[in-house]
């Protein structure tokens, strides 16, 4: 049995890697506790491991920036590592925020002790557990966030998440709480999707929970068009209530409670705040009214690439004001991606969904499935579309289209084929017989072949024979 006599100077051995040390060091340590009536007290600790013990315990008085510092990664892993997850929120958002494995470890154990640890995916917020954690924290908190709650609390961890937060989910804001306070106190939030939902209401519940108010539409916009200005330009508009108090329902009055109000104008009345590039308003009742309302906002943020208005009320004459504004002169937006599917839009709104895509010389992506579009309103669409030089994906599923709109779309489509960057286009749940069937599939494995095009889809029309389909799909 090896016994050890004396201490050992391992340091002092010659070529001895400083791994081998602490591994030894450690061997030393389990044999000295393994003698007869050795005490714990008796186990050395090395030096490393004693200055890790004591940035630990000590964080919370003095804390140090231990990631920027010229410690070793592996010290650093060990600090992270043994840091407490109820550190003050605070603390740990300014000395556990910077990039690196050791700050990842750190938001990992703290997302894994969370409330919300079951729904933490970080492939949805950006493979990092620090914006994980933040985003899920704050999407949290305004769910739960009421007109009875303290303001005070919410600003609070707005403030501490404000450099972390980079996209937001929000399937119900029961509070209605100004969104000029979002999107002023996350300025790096460039992601919002905002569902008006509401949860857990039982029986006897109230019609206006479910929505977005006319005021949630004017702090939206006024939002909006505070982050377009120049920090320092005042704005009328976002330095007072978006809607005079004469004008609201008493709903949006209970919504937004003085000490909100308050915070907006504290916020100041420059410009600033998040700037968008996606936003998603799916399932909100938002309405021809409504979306005219918000429409100069959307007109005013030039970073927004992506809008998604699908699962609404809107009808022709809300998209008619959408296309006024952004199709205006001297917009600085331009779409990439936009999405108006499953509302009330008829075939006075082909011209519309035209207007926008020749004003918007870079969308990649239209949809509008669910819609009575018909096969006048293709009809109306089809010369910009035919001639869109970066449409790729075109979806308009269960629009009530028939055989008279391939009649005009396809001529057009081989006129521009060689110019056309278009590949996928959805036409299934349609009344396309499969005459006109057999035209769409030759531009996709004909011999009037599109270049680009890959497949169309013609599931779901009834007239249209299997074979007609697959060669459609380009699955010979």
């Amino acid at each position: 049995m090896l016994e050890v006599q004396a201490p050992v100077d391992i340091a002092a051995l010659p070529s001895v890697t400083e791994e081998a040390t602490e591994f030894l060091s450690r061997q030393v340590s389990t044999l000295l506790s393994s003698r007869p009536g050795a005490g714990t007290s008796r186990v050395p600790l090395t030096l490393a491991e004693l200055c890790v013990q004591t940035l630990v315990s000590s964080f919370a008085e003095t804390p140090r920036d231990f990631i920027n510092s010229p410690l070793p990664d592996k010290f650093k892993l060990r600090i992270a590592q043994r840091l407490p997850v109820e550190l003050d929120l605070a603390l740990a958002a300014r000395y556990v925020t910077a990039p690196g494995e050791a700050s990842e470890r750190y938001w990992q154990r703290r997302t894994q002790h969370a409330a919300f640890a079951c729904a933490a995916d970080t492939s949805r917020h950006g493979h990092s557990w620090r914006r994980t954690f933040f985003e899920q924290k704050i999407r949290d908190e305004l769910e739960r966030f009421t007109v009875s709650m303290e303001l005070d609390e919410l600003l609070a961890v707005l403030s501490v998440a404000q450099e972390h937060v980079v996209e937001l989910r929000l399937s119900q804001l029961p509070s209605h709480v100004d969104l000029r306070l979002l999107l002023q106190r996350l300025p790096r939030l460039r992601r919002l999707e905002l569902s008006y939902g509401a949860r857990e209401l039982g029986t006897e519940y109230e019609y206006s929970a479910f929505g977005m108010h006319d005021a949630d539409c004017a702090s939206l916009r006024a939002a909006l068009l505070a982050a377009a200005l120049p920090p320092t330009s005042p704005s009328a508009e976002s330095a007072t209530p978006a809607t005079p108090a004469a004008d609201r329902t008493a709903t949006d009055r209970a919504a937004t409670p003085s000490s909100a109000r308050a915070a907006v104008t504290a916020v100041g009345g420059g410009g600033g705040g998040a700037r968008l590039e996606r936003l998603a308003l799916r399932n909100t009742l938002l309405d021809d009214a409504k979306l005219a309302a918000l429409a100069p906002g959307l007109a005013a943020c030039a970073t927004l690439t992506e809008l998604d208005l699908s699962h609404n009320l809107i009808g022709d004459a809300g998209l008619r004001a959408l296309a006024d504004a952004l199709c205006a002169s001297g917009v600085g937006v331009s779409l990439e991606t936009l999405n108006v599917g499953n509302n009330a839009l008829t075939d006075q709104s082909g011209a519309e969904l035209g207007r926008l895509l020749a004003a918007h010389g870079r969308l990649r992506e239209l949809a509008a499935p669910l819609n009575e579009l018909r096969s006048s309103g293709i009809q109306a669409l089809a010369q910009p579309l035919a001639s869109h030089r970066r449409l790729q994906r075109l979806i308009l599923s269960s629009c009530s289209i028939g055989n008279a709109a391939v009649e005009t779309l396809v001529p057009l489509l081989r006129q521009h084929s060689s110019e056309a960057a278009l590949t996928h286009v959805d036409l299934s749940g349609n009344e396309i017989d499969d005459a006109h069937g057999r035209q769409l599939a030759a531009l996709v494995s004909g011999s009037g072949k599109m270049p680009s095009l890959q497949q169309i889809d013609l599931r779901r029309n009834a007239a249209c024979s299997d074979e007609t389909i697959r060669d459609a799909l380009g699955r010979r």
